[in-house]
């Protein structure tokens, strides 16, 4: 078994360190932190920062998620970001670091959508960083300066976004400490490319960290190898995706059953449909610029809907409406609306984007919502404050829908599930309040204390004390 100083180290390389990028990631989840809907989130995927989370145990647990860390990574791995129950290669059998893995590429490209919103509004540093004269972007055969730089380019011989992106990171590496040094001098500069960055990344980790929360809600997960990789392994997973695109390999998912690829397709589509209306509903939520909002319906959203069914602006009425708090709380009429449009999301990417995923495995299959794989992710997605009720959820589910017998079965599993989940969060509360039922009490800030220096140890199971 590998030492908790071994396992510290094996997870800090894995993250890349860069203090612009992970500095707009940390105010992210600042807000996401003093955001009621989206702290639920955090809160959904047993955040390890908060004292009332229940603490990842000793050992492997593949029905449940403990969110360790959101870190920019190296990139090898998981599109624009994944949600990874990561495995210690030196010691498989060792407790998985539940982590969400943002890719630095992404991140990158997203700092640069906000610097050149704030160019197109006036801001002559954003223009003069977006145009300053730079050294031409090399070939890899001149010289490497981003992982996978190989598989970049191969597919930007045919590809104008992929070429684009290689010239943004190569942008991005000589000047960011241009844009460090001018956040330090100009706070009004600092504070739009923050705040802009940050609005159009947080669809994102929401997004994330809501596939945390299916795993804790009925979603089963493996345990995988990480999504930031670097060196060797770097090396390894490059040349065998170059292969896969060059169709020199197989994929793995051709080895398997036709119905088995049918499942996977659909399970994995309505997943990303579940994450999509949670993550979209959060990211109004913290009231992002409208410019930040064009760009997540434009990207990824805009890819998963029909042009009939895509985003459309929403008024800032509507959005006002759709999060009025009265006594510090949203208000009824207010949560309805946030799940009218979630159970709308919902709908419309199942529509169109399960049909599309399946047909990868057959062209003439169909959706079946009833599969084994795809019924454990619509269980897994499901939660009140998201959808409503649950038969106002299962009349979301586009056509052919669930058949009666697993209607049932979806119905016994959430009342058994939110019950036991309801007397764990009485038995948390419980031991939070302390003994006079206040937060503040001397004995709660003490037990709170020493959550956080990781003296108590909390059984997940039913959240039992263990001294």
């Amino acid at each position: 078994m590998i030492t908790a100083e071994e396992r510290e180290a094996i997870c800090e390389a894995r993250e890349f360190k860069d203090v612009l990028l992970q500095k707009i990631v940390d105010y992210t989840i600042k807000r996401m932190k003093d955001n009621p809907y989206c702290r639920r989130i955090l809160e959904g995927a047993n955040y390890q920062e908060f004292a009332s989370s229940p603490r990842r145990p000793d050992y492997f647990d593949e029905n449940h998620f403990y969110l360790e860390k959101i870190y920019v990574g190296h990139n090898s791995g998981g599109a624009g970001g994944h949600c990874t129950k990561e495995i210690m290669e030196e010691d498989p059998a060792a407790p998985t670091r539940d982590a969400v893995y943002l890719n630095r590429y992404e991140q990158i490209r997203f700092l640069f959508k906000a610097l050149e919103i704030m160019a197109e509004r006036g801001d002559e540093a954003a223009k003069d960083l977006l145009t300053r004269e730079i050294p031409p972007r090399p070939h890899l055969s001149e010289h490497k300066f981003m992982e996978m730089q190989k598989l970049y380019e191969l597919y930007a011989i045919n590809d104008p976004s992929t070429a684009k992106l290689l010239d943004t990171v190569w942008r991005y590496e000589q000047i960011k400490d241009n844009i460090r040094d001018k956040m330090f001098e100009d706070s009004q500069f600092k504070g739009d490319l923050m705040r802009l960055s940050s609005d159009i990344i947080l669809n994102e980790v929401a997004h994330e960290c809501s596939h945390a929360n299916q795993m804790n809600f009925g979603t089963k997960w493996e345990a995988q190898e990480s999504m930031s990789l670097y060196g060797k392994k770097a090396d390894e997973k490059e040349e065998k995706n170059i292969k896969i695109v060059k169709k020199e390999a197989e994929r793995e998912h051709k080895k398997w059953s036709k119905e088995k690829q049918i499942d996977g397709y659909c399970s994995d589509a309505i997943a990303e449909a579940g994450v999509m209306a949670h993550s979209y509903i959060a990211m109004l939520s913290v009231n992002p610029d409208k410019a930040a909002i064009a760009m997540v319906n434009d990207f990824p959203y805009a890819m998963r809907l029909s042009e009939t069914d895509k985003m459309k602006e929403i008024s800032e009425e509507e959005r006002a409406a759709m999060f009025a708090m009265e006594n510090g709380a949203y208000t009824p009429d207010a949560v309805k609306r946030q799940q009218k449009l979630a159970r709308q999301i919902f709908t419309n990417i199942c529509k169109e984007f399960v049909p599309k995923q399946v047909k990868k495995a057959d062209k003439n299959a169909q959706p079946d919502y009833n599969m084994d794989g795809s019924f454990q992710e619509i269980k897994g997605s499901y939660q009140e404050y998201i959808f409503g009720s649950i038969d106002e959820y299962i009349a979301a589910i586009p056509e052919p829908g669930l058949n009666k017998e697993r209607t049932r079965e979806l119905k016994e599993f959430i009342a058994a599930r939110d019950g036991k989940n309801k007397e764990s969060s009485k038995e948390a509360k419980e031991f939070v309040a302390g003994h006079d039922g206040k937060d503040n009490s001397p004995i709660n800030q003490m037990l709170l204390k020493k959550l956080l220096r990781k003296e108590i140890v909390l059984l997940l199971e039913e959240l039992q004390i263990i001294f």
